[in-house]
């Protein structure tokens, strides 16, 4: 992902949540939400971080299944848990826009 000079590019959130600067990109398409907060926030900072040139990074979440729905409702509520708890903001709770 730090190596292509792709306008659009497909990965997968493991390429995207460890050890990868895609700070080049700043829309993300999550078609398979993890339920891990922890994941969410990796993935989310992989775009959002500093150097960044879009005034804003987005994700858009589609939840094709229940299962999916609930992983993603999952995850918020175990965001809120960490950014309660140790203070430490979650990117998955920012700015957060619901549409149907």
């Amino acid at each position: 992902l730090d190596e292509t000079d792709a306008p659009v590019v497909v990965a997968s959130i493991s390429a995207c949540h460890k050890s990868v600067n895609a700070q080049r990109f700043h829309h993300n398409i999550v078609l398979e939400p993890p339920a891990d907060a922890r994941v969410w926030n990796q993935l989310i900072a992989r775009t959002a971080r500093q150097g960044q040139k879009s005034p804003c990074v987005t994700v858009d979440v589609i939840l094709s299944s229940p299962t999916y729905a609930a992983d993603l409702a999952t995850a918020k509520t175990l965001a809120a848990q960490i950014e309660l708890e140790t203070g430490q903001e979650q990117l998955l709770l920012k700015g957060h826009k619901e549409s149907t």
